[in-house]
């Protein structure tokens, strides 16, 4: 129990904060704490209905996308004359990716596949402030996990919150007076989170969440963090740890190696029954060394006991199981999906090498990724990734 070049652009926060004033981080010091939402996790065994007797865990991960593309901000000049237009258009395209409706099609996506476990990884709130009269009013809010539960809700869905851990958050000017240092009169702030779900016939024993030792600091003493949420639970006579995580893009690899030291060495060792990694972990399988989507990370877990569910479920590579990436705005026309980089990896006892598989029964499908997945009106991907979805049915005996 537990207490760039290539075409995906890389969406990391580290332009976006290293544009903000300390004047924009201070004026929202006394705002309300991002991504509170009620049934939250705890540290303790959590009750619920009645329990699943069937063998099967099913397993889905997501990336949920920030909703914009952030590069017109790499490298942004603060005192440049068109600064706060830059940040104005970065914050349009968050609007207009239209978080509420996309998390209508997540809540559809989970519907469908009806998975015990739900790991979503960039997970945004946005609240927009007007502090023109001297004290911030909240003048919108845009909150992705607020919607996909009210939207799972109003399908008649069981989900609560399992785990959340809130990573990256600060603030963005929107407009200002022409003082010095410039008096922030409107302003955005956001939090990023990695989140898991539990359906409601789901046996949780507890959750565990926490940040990375590694991350990237930034100017004005703000911080690019990653983290993780591992939950236990009990399910057909077996322990899982299910573990969710968005590790560090391709573009700073020594940070994603030191995280992915972090998660073999420590959060998940010693694990007892079947430990579960899902996420987003940057680390594209279907490319080679060399590859601006590639890092040694999907290798080093395979190494290190992992099989991965799409592989065992699809032998011989007749699938290929693209996860990423749709266009910024989500208006494709066709699916841009080239990269695997989602994963559901799972490890149980010892395995004699790579080609390893796990004693039992595998399915996965990528969903999220057909036309008919489009969003109700306006016609967006449900996010710029699509989800995964495993289901593991796995021999009740593994030789340790």
């Amino acid at each position: 129990m537990y207490a760039s070049q290539h075409r995906r652009r890389d969406r990391r926060m580290v332009p976006a904060l290293a544009l903000v004033g300390l004047g924009a981080m201070t004026a929202c010091s006394d705002l309300a704490e991002p991504l509170a939402v009620s049934g939250g996790p705890s540290d303790n065994p959590v009750a619920h209905g009645p329990r699943d007797g069937g063998r099967d865990l099913t397993v889905l991960t997501h990336n949920t996308y920030v909703g914009a593309d952030l590069a017109p901000l790499f490298g942004a000049d603060p005192t440049a004359p068109d600064f706060l237009s830059v940040v104005n258009a970065a914050w349009t395209a968050v609007q207009q990716s239209e978080i509420a409706e996309r998390a209508e099609a997540l809540a559809d996506e989970i519907a469908d596949g009806a998975p015990h476990v739900v790991g979503l990884q960039e997970v945004f709130q946005f609240v927009e402030f007007d502090a023109s009269s001297g004290t911030p009013t909240v003048v919108q809010t845009l909150d992705m996990l607020q919607a996909l539960m009210a939207a799972l809700g109003s399908r008649g869905l069981d989900y609560s919150l399992a785990g959340v851990q809130v990573n990256t958050s600060g603030a963005l000017p929107l407009a200002a007076l022409p003082t010095n240092p410039p008096t922030f009169t409107r302003f955005v702030q956001f939090a990023d989170a990695d989140v898991v779900l539990a359906r409601g016939d789901v046996d949780l024993q507890g959750s565990a969440a926490g940040a990375f030792q590694d991350d990237v600091p930034l100017p004005g003493g703000l911080i690019l963090s990653r983290g993780w949420v591992r939950v236990e639970l009990e399910h057909g006579g077996t322990t899982y740890h299910v573990l969710n995580t968005h590790l560090e893009g391709q573009s700073l690899p020594s940070v994603q190696a030191a995280q992915v030291d972090e998660l073999l060495e420590s959060v998940l060792a010693g694990l007892d029954g079947v430990t579960v990694l899902i996420g987003d972990l940057n680390s594209d399988a279907a490319a080679g060394p060399g590859a601006p989507s590639w890092t040694p990370t999907y290798d080093r877990l395979l190494d290190a006991g992992f099989v991965d569910a799409w592989v065992q479920a699809h032998p011989g590579g007749n699938r290929p199981g693209y996860t990423c990436c749709q266009d910024p705005d989500l208006r494709n026309a066709a699916s841009n999906l080239d990269e695997r980089i989602d994963f559901v990896l799972v490890r149980s006892g010892s395995h004699p090498g790579p080609s390893w598989r796990l004693p039992g029964r595998i399915s996965a499908d990528v969903v999220g990724d057909e036309l008919s997945d489009l969003t109700d009106p306006t016609g967006l991907w449900p996010a710029d990734h699509a989800g995964l979805l495993a289901s593991l049915r796995l021999a009740p005996v593994v030789v340790q």
